[in-house]
């Protein structure tokens, strides 16, 4: 044996026996079976700091009786939940540092071994994980590739025979890698998008639907590819600002779209790839810099081939193990003594298809997104909001990322995050509405069942088998310290059973047992299959689940009195000195669908339809009153100033600005009213029995809102106008505190603050932007603190 190999056999000698001394000297490892929440503090929850402190001396009692062997085994679910923290149920803070300390300098002698196979064949990025189990690689494949050297052809195709899954429909060329449709070879702009267009007699060559996809611009062959006639020079073939104009316009996808007709836009990426330097969006996914990787290129990559790359991974590794190593926990939410904040959380980068691919292949511009990029003249650069009713799992995704709690070393980690976009796979296959492909009713008529919440629990559990093998740390605890957002309209009803012991991030707080689906319209308890969901017991677990507030543009917010004040230089609570009292003529609001069809007949439990029956008759003469048809209100008594409507307004934002009670009800399963009327300062009123509202368990919800049971309804009005005027007062000055928790602020902001880097214009934003350190997400890791 020469020299060289030996030296190689005593290196990796050391390198295992530093491995043996460090699980030694861990001594007895705590796994939290579901993860311990913060209790709340007074600030947050109005009060109730005495009883919260009685709570934890009981559960620590509790845990106390079991010994150290048993505490691995401990249900934290027994302990009350305001007494749940992480400190009953995790290691004591210097042997944790201690053991971070060790596995971080043990991380940097692994990593060296971290390689991706084939460098990723040039068809991605190669993330590289440094961790005491010897590290891990792998690699991040580009749209169209899969397989782990990115080798393997992973295509979307466009077009697919009924009942199948369909993205787009493509009468010219289908780019498989992205799903978009363009003119093809043989035209002369052969990348020119041939979105929405359609020649005539397509459907007999190729598979097609009508008529949902019977919207698009029709035309002859000749339309499309030259010889339009008279002269005209088809779409593909048409010259931009020379001769005359094709006779058929296609729709154009965002981003270049170079040689086109089209106005090259921005496109979309999560947080914008990082801005210069880092990487380029494209197609609405990142093309990282060599030395690289992740959803917004924010990963050290090393390239894949060591050397220099390789050097900075271990260098960025060096620097969070000398953080940790000097480091004290500190309190909930706050920074410890080496500027790392508490807590810490791990993102995953996970496989692109499960979110970054779903952003490049959306069928319409605002799917999926948070923003676009198509304002016109000195706006054309300026982000424009989108109303992605599943934003906030792009959004939560976004603020993590670029969070100060982010660690790029998982053993550093308090929680991992899994970013997976379910909202956004769920809503492909309603698109184009209302016609649906998949074969609902199958499983009646003895056939098989073909669902899209099914195809959303295939998918998730490839996410959770990846996530299993990928790195070690969900099976060390069952999931119990992972985060996993469910954001589709039945949260996690349809997500894999194996979920049950980790923190789902849903915005459905259905605490019902053995529920079934909201309407038939989210169909999902289908046996056998249903056995194997999260739903079959319970959609929403109150003690260790967590409802997220959903995603609301700041364009939404135009009359919200928080945001005027702060534009306008008010009060430090954004609400003025009334708490957003002021102005508000009308006692109760809610505009939105009551059912009033067949089809609608079970759609939101049949709350919305009983509200309308109730006090619908007195729409009319109220919303002539808000109109101004009475003046000075002496025409309508202010307890009849009721609004129950489904009537549509541009005014929606002033409506509820200008009432002082506000409607909140489900929909196809959860629905956005809570947020409006919280946002507008408007007390919203709970007409959903056993279904939780966003931070209902984090916040004190009682001290702003008013739930009324189903069976109550009938006598809402009068229960309203029992409220004494301090009593009312009250909760407005509490709804101006807290307000700026159901936003993503820290979004906006951040991405206004990305313009101004760039020189571009920041667009709508800027007073919720203002708010931005105490929002949504600021308020989730406030309470996993």
């Amino acid at each position: 044996m020469s020299q060289a190999q030996n030296c190689c056999s005593i290196f990796l000698l050391l390198i295992f026996g530093l491995a043996l001394l460090m699980r030694q000297d861990e001594g007895v490892t705590v796994v939290r079976i579901a993860p311990a929440h913060s209790a709340h503090s007074a600030h947050a929850r109005g009060g109730g700091g005495g009883e919260a402190a009685a709570a934890v001396e009981v559960a620590a009692a509790e845990v106390g009786q079991h010994d150290a062997a048993e505490v691995g085994q401990y249900d934290a679910r027994l302990v009350a939940f305001a007494a749940r923290t992480r400190l009953l149920l995790s290691p004591p803070a210097t042997r944790r540092a201690s053991r971070r300390r060790e596995r971080s300098r043990a991380s940097l002698l692994a990593l060296s071994f971290a390689r991706c196979a084939s460098n990723c064949s040039g068809r991605g990025s190669c993330v590289r994980v440094a961790d005491s189990t010897g590290g891990a690689a792998y690699c991040l494949c580009a749209p169209g590739w899969a397989g782990d050297a990115c080798d393997v052809r992973d295509p979307s195709p466009c077009n697919a025979p009924d009942g199948g899954r369909v993205l787009s429909r493509c009468a010219g060329h289908c780019d498989e890698d992205v799903n978009r449709c363009v003119c093809g070879e043989g035209s002369a702009f052969p990348r020119r998008p041939m979105r929405g267009c359609q020649y005539e007699g397509v459907e007999k060559e190729r598979a097609w639907l009508t008529p949902a996809w019977g919207s698009f611009v029709r035309g002859p062959k000749a339309a499309f590819w030259s010889g339009g006639g008279g002269g005209q020079p088809g779409w593909c073939d048409a010259e931009p600002g020379r001769g005359p104009r094709p006779p058929r316009h296609c729709a154009c996808y965002d981003g270049a779209n170079g040689g086109s007709l089209c106005t090259p836009t921005r496109p979309f990426c999560v947080n914008q790839c990082g801005g210069a330097g880092r990487g380029e969006c494209r197609d609405g996914y990142c093309v990282c810099a060599r030395d690289l990787a992740g959803a917004d290129c924010s990963v050290p990559s090393g390239g894949g081939e060591g050397g220099a790359a390789a050097a900075g991974v271990a260098a960025a590794a060096a620097a969070v193990a000398e953080a940790g190593s000097t480091a004290a926990d500190s309190a909930p939410g706050g920074a410890a003594a080496g500027g790392r904040s508490s807590p810490r959380v791990y993102v995953y980068e996970v496989p692109p298809r499960y979110n970054s691919l779903l952003l490049a292949r959306r069928l319409v511009h605002d799917a999926c997104a948070l923003r676009t990029y198509e304002g016109k003249g000195a706006q054309q650069d300026a982000p424009a909001w989108t109303s992605n009713l599943y934003g906030a799992e792009v959004a939560l995704h976004e603020a993590l990322l670029a969070s100060p709690h982010r660690t790029h070393a998982p053993e550093e980690a308090d929680y991992f995050f899994v970013p997976v976009y379910v909202g956004c796979f769920v809503s492909e296959f309603n698109r184009p509405y209302p016609t649906h492909w998949l074969c609902d009713g199958c499983h009646r008529k003895g056939g098989k069942a073909d669902l899209a919440s099914l195809r959303a629990l295939a998918w998730q559990r490839d996410l959770l088998l990846w996530v299993r093998g990928a790195m070690p740390y969900w099976n060390r605890s069952s999931g119990a310290d992972h985060l996993w957002p469910a954001m589709h309209d039945e949260g996690a009803c349809y997500s894999p059973a194996e979920l049950r012991h980790a923190t789902l991030l849903t915005h459905w707080g259905r605490t019902h047992t053995r529920p079934n689906g909201s309407s038939e319209y989210h169909l999902w308890r289908v046996d056998p299959h249903a056995r194997g969901m999260y739903g079959w017991s319970r959609c929403y677990d109150p003690c260790k689940d967590i409802v997220l507030p959903s995603w609301r543009r700041p364009e939404a917010m135009g009359a919200s009195p928080y945001l005027r004040r702060s534009s306008g230089g008010g009060g430090g609570d954004g609400g003025g000195g009334d708490g957003g009292g002021s102005g508000r003529d009308l006692l109760f609001y809610f505009n939105g669908n009551l059912g009033g069809t067949s089809q609608f007949e079970n759609y939101s439990f049949g709350v919305r339809q009983q509200l309308r029956r109730e006090y619908g008759h007195l729409a009319a003469r109220a919303q002539r009153f808000a109109d101004g048809g009475a003046s000075g209100g002496g025409g309508v008594p202010y307890g009849e100033r009721v609004i129950v409507t489904d009537v549509k307004t541009p005014r929606y934002s002033e409506m509820l600005s200008r009432s002082t009670f506000c409607g909140v009800m489900p929909g196809w399963g959860w629905s956005g009213r809570f947020e409006d009327a919280v946002l507008h300062g408007c007390i919203p009123v709970l007409l959903q029995d056993g279904i939780h509202t966003p931070f209902e368990t984090v916040l004190d919800w009682r001290s702003y809102a008013v739930r009324v049971p189903r069976d109550q309804i009938g006598g809402m009005r009068r229960r309203l106008l029992e409220l004494s005027p301090p009593a009312v007062q009250a909760m407005q000055l509490r709804l101006s505190q807290v307000w700026r928790r159901f936003t993503y602020g820290s979004v906006v902001a951040a991405e206004r603050a990305r313009a101004a880097a760039a020189g571009r214009p920041q667009g709508p934003g800027a007073a919720l932007a203002a708010h931005g350190a105490d929002d949504a997400v600021a308020t989730l890791l406030a309470e996993l603190a």
